[in-house]
């Protein structure tokens, strides 16, 4: 998880819903965005 994150944070990439994203050409790890109860606002989950 903290690669993911340090990749997106470092590369300024948007993650759109129904995208997905992987540290390899074969991982497909998929985004979604949706309301968050805690932080308040939209969220985005990726799916392990």
């Amino acid at each position: 998880m903290y690669n993911i994150a340090y990749f997106v944070l470092d590369s300024g990439i948007h993650l759109s819903d129904g995208e997905t994203i992987g540290l390899s050409a074969t991982q497909r790890l998929k985004i979604s965005h949706s309301p968050g109860v805690f932080p308040e606002g939209e969220t985005i989950k990726i799916k392990f």
